[in-house]
């Protein structure tokens, strides 16, 4: 946990450095997909591989749902397979007694945030388009990816497209914030965490006191 807190921390300077060091909102916002992409690379490796299928998935969905006069099986469809992803890592917990894989960190938290896309897009009809790495950002931002929370497409979209100046008064407080909710986290509830798992596991050895 500590590892992942010191990648967080780091990965946010160098993605803010670099984000106001680049002028055009396109660059930006492929600088902002590449660091959510490594982040979760050095947390899970190979395993990325699912995120990459459920990002496919949610943008051709999603041009289908424009391009086409079957809406309604277009996103069932969708909603279908981002579904069966994760229903089959969650079932194969239970096939594996002995040597259980484990699930991909933010697997459910991005696989819903997927189907919310793909509704939103569905419910659209003014005809608005998202760009593949719009798709991909918003699936896979490294900073709620972990932990949320869910967000609609259109305002997380408005963001991404404007045109941010740098604030450094703006910045030292927010890196107050991220760094103290972060201490919080992987110091305080996660360690509070492993001895209540510990306890549990053998819960009748506890006392009603």
């Amino acid at each position: 946990m500590a590892g992942t807190f010191l990648h967080i921390i780091i990965l946010t300077g160098i993605s803010i450095a670099l984000y106001y060091s680049i002028s055009k909102t396109t660059l930006r916002n492929s600088l902002l997909l590449l660091t959510s992409l490594l982040f979760y690379y050095m947390l899970e490796g190979e395993k990325i591989a699912i995120l990459g299928i459920i990002i496919i998935t949610s943008f051709f969905t999603a041009k289908l749902l424009h391009t086409t006069h079957y809406k309604k099986y277009i996103l069932f469809s969708g909603i279908a397979i981002n579904v069966l992803l994760l229903l089959s890592h969650k079932y194969m917990l239970n096939i594996y007694p002995f040597h259980k894989p484990s699930l991909p960190i933010g697997l459910s938290f991005y696989t819903f945030q997927s189907i919310s896309y793909i509704i939103d897009v569905y419910r659209k009809k003014d005809g608005t388009t998202y760009s593949f790495v719009e798709t991909a950002t918003f699936i896979a931002f490294f900073p709620k990816l972990l932990a949320g929370p869910l967000e609609r497409i259109d305002s997380f979209i408005h963001e991404l497209r404007k045109i941010h100046s740098y604030n450094g008064k703006r910045t030292f407080t927010a890196f107050k914030i991220i760094t103290y909710a972060l201490t919080v986290k992987f110091v305080l509830a996660d360690q509070i965490g492993v001895s209540v798992d510990g306890s549990l596991l053998d819960y009748n050895s506890l006392s009603a006191i």
